[in-house]
């Protein structure tokens, strides 16, 4: 069975999507402040590029263990873009 029926035979309760988030950056939420700030460093009369030798990015350690996962195999899109660890 496939379509509508499939998700929610008739009789079921109704489902509905409540709301949709948007995310600015294709990465995890956790890390959209550091880009953020990354980017704000690069706009026009901040710092060129060359004077940068090298950007560290903390991040809380509970944080870290919701994203930081070891990736063990070549990674899809998805599971790139919510992976601070690689």
């Amino acid at each position: 069975m496939t379509g509508p029926a499939s998700i929610a035979p008739a009789g079921s309760p109704r489902v509905g999507i409540v709301s949709v988030a948007s995310f600015t950056y294709a990465a995890i939420g956790l890390l959209h402040a550091a880009i953020d700030a990354a980017l704000q460093l690069r706009s026009k009369d901040k710092v060129a590029v060359g004077q940068i030798s090298r950007i560290d990015i903390d991040m809380p350690q509970a944080d870290y263990g919701h994203g930081g996962w070891q990736a063990i195999h070549l990674l899809h899109p998805i599971g790139a873009q919510m992976n601070v660890a690689c």
